[in-house]
């Protein structure tokens, strides 16, 4: 519940406007994630760029020397990987950037990458915290405090 900045009068979360005064309610403001969910996202971003570096080198070096492992078929899956890490690091750093700005169309590409992590076993967790910390609604402090009777 909220209360009317104006009237007090205690409102669902979803009130656009006062029932009573008529007065227009601030929106739910979407801002910045708590500080370790962008952490999280910074330090994803930096994974990902080190693993798609990793198996690009994977992929330019030619004969690597792996012991009982065909180097074409080597090259080839260093390659699939090399663009799945760079392709999950693109979009980590447009969610990183976005969600660090406050801008709204952030959270449907962390969304996204949460997603993604959620297919690790490691990641199912943090990202489930990290999707309730970037879509819950918060209003501006005034008014989610009700005046006293």
């Amino acid at each position: 519940m909220i209360s009317c900045p104006a009237c007090g009068l205690s409102l669902p979360e979803f009130a656009r406007f006062c029932a009573r005064c008529g007065r227009r309610l601030p929106p739910l403001r979407g801002g910045v994630p708590p500080i370790w969910v962008l952490v999280l996202f910074w330090l994803g971003t930096v994974a990902s760029l080190a693993v798609a570096l990793a198996y690009t080198l994977a992929l330019v070096i030619p004969d690597l020397p792996v012991e009982g492992v065909d180097p074409g078929q080597l090259r080839r899956v260093a390659g699939i990987v090399a663009a799945a890490a760079a392709s999950l690091f693109v979009a980590q750093l447009i969610a990183s950037v976005g969600l660090t700005l406050g801008r709204s169309w952030a959270k449907g590409m962390a969304t996204l990458i949460c997603v993604a992590w959620a297919l690790t076993c490691l990641g199912l967790p943090l990202s489930v915290l990290a999707l309730n910390a970037i879509w819950r609604p918060v209003r501006p402090a005034h008014s989610s405090v009700a005046p006293p009777p």
